[in-house]
């Protein structure tokens, strides 16, 4: 069950028990103090009765001011959900080129990303980021359109002693901005890539191939 959902019932939960304890404390009260009338308690059961109603409703207009967060929080993912990229192997020409890595690009929506940075990371660091990354170890894209392409990966991370893994940042057709770590999660960058990353002006781009 979503987090938000949790919280909100535990609160709803919190007030209604609140009321229930002050309805009680009121019949305790009223049963101690033969000074109070009835009329006074039904008159205060209306008023608790109220606010219990009240709490419903504001509970509900929060359920459905959450759940259009998430639709909408939901809308701006849609795009970079789509987007990850791996390292591959590719295979030379038998004769003069030898087997190579390729760094290769998905763009699984229906527009371009944009200002795309990739670094080699160390997944076995699941606090390995690239910002932290030698800026030999990265790759600068202009554009990537729609489906899968790649570029040749960066060399001389393996004798870093880590396991390679690779990150992307970009920024979607709405302007948005991203990243995908080497562990695969999504996250919002507060800026553009190129300056996030601190990318060298004017970039030197590396042209993608299609898969």
């Amino acid at each position: 069950m979503p987090h938000h959902k949790i919280s909100s019932r535990w609160n709803f939960a919190a007030v209604l028990a609140c009321l229930l304890a002050f309805l009680s404390s009121i019949i305790i009260f009223s049963y101690s103090n033969p000074v109070i009338r009835l009329e006074h308690f039904a008159f205060l059961s209306e008023i608790v009765s109220s606010l219990a109603t009240a709490a419903t409703l504001i509970w509900l207009v929060m359920e459905r001011s959450q759940l259009q967060r998430e639709k909408r929080e939901g809308e701006k993912r849609r795009q970079a959900a789509g987007v990850s990229t791996w390292l591959s192997n590719k295979s030379g020409d038998g004769r003069y080129q030898p087997p190579y890595q390729i760094i290769v690009l998905n763009n699984n929506s229906d527009a371009p990303i944009y200002n795309v940075v990739i670094t080699i990371v160390d997944a076995r660091n699941k606090n390995a980021k690239g910002e932290q990354t030698p800026e030999e170890f990265r790759r600068v894209v202009d554009a990537s359109p729609p489906g899968q392409a790649f570029c040749i990966a960066p060399v001389g991370y393996n004798g870093m002693g880590f396991h390679p893994s690779v990150e992307i940042a970009f920024s979607d057709a709405n302007g948005n901005h991203w990243v995908r770590r080497g562990n695969g999660l999504l996250e919002d960058l507060p800026e553009e890539p190129f300056i996030h990353y601190t990318v060298s002006q004017p970039p030197t781009y590396v042209p993608l191939q299609a898969l």
